[in-house]
């Protein structure tokens, strides 16, 4: 049976405490495995039948109080070899309706919550620190396409001579060649690092291309994007100024991990340069700029 949720489910455990109305006796004690201003899941600690009308008492934590709902069986299921009953509310007041909906809302805003593609089911991932910049890159390759639509990944960690290192070289879909710089803490050295490495790709196009075949369009100027967890205001106001010379777009990223993933959510926090990207006179008309302005999940 698919169930079509009308409002967003969290998944925490709370009390519960429930009755069947169908026969006299006392409330007995079991989990809710989720819920949503549409009903609940919990944890069936008995055979539960189809459509069956229950009583809830739901405890709500930090001194939220409880609220009372009835409700009937949707569902019975086991997950992980745990017994599961989906329960809509039949009668649930408005008052308390708004209650679920504010505090499923703070709870998401404490851990940030991603929906699944393809699925029902909310997933929650837990902000965390992640210093190891190897990880860092190998998160980004393994999801290089979230960074911009049909980057194309070249090369990782080329060394260069007498100006460091470039994390990550990379192609977009017009040609032009992409230096992917990354830090794990805020540094402003980054923008220095990344020029020097743009002034050595641009006096080096030709060479690049005759060594790594992958069709680079040595008509246009390479594009610098940066990454790192987080750009101070006067950075980005750097940036600015820089972005009228050279297309450069700034990456914050955030570490998340659920109980068995592990990612990164990144948010673009500068626009693409519009002009004094080309160094001849070409412009694709027949392609549309990819849009990454939403925060994208690797």
């Amino acid at each position: 049976m698919i169930e079509r949720r009308h409002y967003v489910r969290l998944y925490l455990p709370l009390r519960l405490e429930y009755k069947l109305l169908r026969i006299k006796g006392l409330k007995k004690d079991t989990l809710i495995y989720n819920i949503g201003a549409g009903g609940i899941c919990m944890y069936a600690p008995e055979n539960f039948k189809d459509k069956e009308e229950l009583s809830l008492d739901i405890f709500l934590p930090d001194g939220l109080g409880n609220l009372c709902a009835q409700a009937e069986v949707v569902w019975t299921k086991t997950i992980d070899d745990k017994p599961l009953v989906g329960l809509k509310f039949t009668n649930l007041s408005s008052f308390d309706r708004s209650r679920i909906i504010s505090f499923v809302n703070l709870e998401k805003q404490k851990e940030e919550a991603f929906v699944l593609k393809n699925t029902n089911q909310i997933v929650f991932f837990k902000e965390t620190e992640l210093k190891d910049k190897t990880e860092i890159m190998n998160l980004l390759l393994s999801n290089i396409n979230r960074i911009e639509q049909d980057l194309r990944f070249i090369d990782k960690n080329i060394d260069l001579p007498d100006t460091g290192r470039i994390d990550i070289l990379c192609l977009d879909s017009y040609g032009a060649l992409v230096i992917v710089e990354i830090s794990t803490e805020e540094n402003e050295n980054i923008l220095v690092m990344a020029l020097k490495h743009y002034d050595w790709i641009l006096r080096h196009i030709e060479i690049l291309n005759k060594i790594y075949r992958v069709g680079i369009n040595q008509n246009l100027k390479p594009r610098l994007i940066l990454i790192a967890p987080h750009f101070s205001e006067a950075f980005k106001r750097l940036i600015g100024s820089v972005a009228p010379i050279i297309n450069i777009m700034i990456l914050e990223y955030n570490c998340i991990e659920s109980h068995e993933n592990r990612g990164l959510f990144l948010k673009k926090v500068a626009k693409l340069a519009k002009d004094g990207t080309f160094l001849k006179d070409f412009t694709p008309h027949d392609k549309e700029e990819p849009s990454t302005e939403k925060p994208e999940l690797l």
